[in-house]
C-alpha cells in the first residue's frame, strides 16, 4: 500500500463483516486494485442485532473513506436505540482503517502529543475501615511506587460510612485513606475511587479525608447522574472530582459538567459512548475549559484505543492498569490480541506501526466465529 499513501482519500468502503460470537469486527476498502481493512473488537455480549448490523453496512458501503465525520453520523442514525458499544466497534476499525491508509499510528493521526503514556495501578485492596484490607492497600501502594508506577487508585470503603455509621467504623475508614498516604511520598499521586453506598454525607466525610491526606483525584463521589449534588460536593472539597459520563448522551453529560462546574475532571469509556470519535469530541470540549479528560482503558480492544487517544491528547493524566490475571486477559481479549499492551518503567510506550495497534489472533477468531453479521 506504501504506492498509495499519498492518495488515501481515493478509497472506498468495500464491506463490513462482524464475527459472532467472539465480536471481531472488519471493514475493508479499496482503490487503484489495493485493498485495506481495519479492525476492531466489540465484547461479545454486547454485539448489536443483526438488523442493527445491516444499516450500519448500508451506511459504509460505497462510501468514501476520507469523508469520515459524514459517515459518523449515518453510523450513528443506523446504530440508534443499540448498545453504544456496537457504533464503537465500527467506529474504531474505522480509525484503524483510516491510520493504516496513512500509514500511521492511531495516536499520530489523532494529534501525536506523546509516544509514552503514564500508568497508574489500579488497586485491589478496598481501603476500608478493616485493618487488614487498609494495610493491605497501603502495601499495595508502596508498591506501585517501588515499581515505577506514575500513580495508585485506591479501592474504595466498602462500609457505609454516612452519619448513621458507628463512630469507631468512621474513624478507622478515614485513617485508612491516611494510611495509603504514609506508604508512599508525599507526592506520589493518589487517586481514590469512591461510589459510597452512604450517600453525600458520606462522600463530603471521604472527601474531606483525601484534602487532608492531599490526594490526586475523587473518583464518581456520588452515584447517578446528579450534576447539582456533584456541584455543591466538588465545591466544598479541594481535591478535584472526577465524573464519568457514557451512553448516547454522554457528550452532553460532559457539556453539563463543564457548564456547571460539577466535576473537575471527565472521564469516558470509548465503548460506552460510542467509539473513539466521541470519545475525543469530550476530550476536546473539556480541553477548551482547562479540564482533563481521562479515558478509561476498559475499550474492549486491550486497550489499545484508549492508549491511542491518550497518546494524542494533553489534557489526560494516567492509563489505568489492572493488575493480576483478569487485567491480562482483558489486555489480550481472552487470547485475541496476540501482542498486548506492556507497560515498563511505568509507562506504555505506543508503537510505531499503522492503524491502532491491534494484533489479532485470526485463526482464533475464525475458530470461535459461528456466522457472520
Amino acid at each position: 500500500m506504501a504506492g498509495d499513501r499519498a492518495a488515501p482519500a481515493a478509497l472506498t468502503i468495500t464491506g463490513l463483516q462482524v464475527h459472532a460470537p467472539v465480536g471481531a469486527v472488519r471493514i475493508g476498502a479499496g482503490g487503484a486494485g489495493e485493498g485495506i481493512e481495519g479492525e476492531a473488537l466489540i465484547s461479545p455480549d454486547r454485539l448489536p442485532p443483526a438488523a442493527t448490523v445491516e444499516r450500519m453496512r448500508a451506511a459504509l458501503v460505497g462510501r468514501p473513506l476520507a469523508d469520515r465525520e459524514r459517515i459518523r453520523r449515518d453510523l450513528r442514525a443506523a446504530a440508534a436505540g443499540s448498545d453504544p458499544a456496537g457504533l464503537a466497534g465500527a467506529d474504531i476499525a474505522l480509525w484503524d482503517l483510516w491510520s493504516k491508509a496513512l500509514g500511521l499510528p492511531l495516536y499520530r493521526v489523532i494529534g501525536g502529543f506523546r509516544t509514552r503514556v503514564p500508568v497508574c495501578l489500579a488497586g485491589e485492596a478496598a481501603c476500608d475501615s478493616r485493618d487488614a484490607a487498609a494495610e493491605a492497600s497501603a502495601a499495595e501502594a508502596a508498591g506501585a511506587e517501588r515499581d515505577g508506577y506514575r500513580g495508585y487508585r485506591v479501592a474504595g470503603a466498602a462500609t457505609a460510612i454516612g452519619a448513621q455509621a458507628p463512630a469507631a467504623v468512621r474513624k478507622r475508614v478515614l485513617a485508612a485513606v491516611r494510611a495509603v498516604r504514609e506508604a508512599v511520598a508525599p507526592d506520589y499521586p493518589l487517586l481514590y475511587r469512591g461510589a459510597p453506598a452512604g450517600g453525600g454525607l458520606e462522600a463530603l466525610a471521604i472527601g474531606r479525608a483525601l484534602d487532608q491526606a492531599g490526594y490526586t483525584w475523587f473518583e464518581d463521589p456520588l452515584p447517578g447522574a446528579d450534576g447539582e449534588a456533584l456541584r455543591r460536593l466538588a465545591a466544598d472539597l479541594d481535591t478535584p472530582v472526577l465524573a464519568t459520563v457514557s451512553g448516547p448522551g454522554a457528550g452532553r453529560q460532559a457539556a453539563g459538567h463543564l457548564a456547571r462546574q460539577s466535576a473537575d475532571l471527565i472521564r469516558v469509556r470509548v465503548p460506552a459512548v460510542g467509539g473513539i470519535t466521541a470519545a475525543l469530541k469530550i476530550a476536546r470540549a473539556a480541553e477548551a475549559f482547562g479540564v482533563n479528560c481521562e479515558i478509561d482503558p476498559d475499550d474492549g480492544n486491550g486497550g489499545l484505543a484508549a492508549a491511542g487517544i491518550m497518546g494524542a491528547v494533553r489534557n489526560a493524566m494516567f492509563l489505568l492498569w489492572e493488575p493480576g490475571g483478569r487485567g491480562d486477559r482483558a489486555r489480550a481479549a481472552g487470547g485475541l490480541i496476540r501482542a498486548p499492551l506492556v507497560v515498563q518503567a511505568g509507562h506504555v510506550t505506543l508503537s510505531a506501526e499503522p492503524g491502532v495497534g491491534l494484533h489479532l489472533d485470526c485463526d482464533r477468531i475464525d475458530a470461535g466465529t459461528e456466522r457472520l453479521l
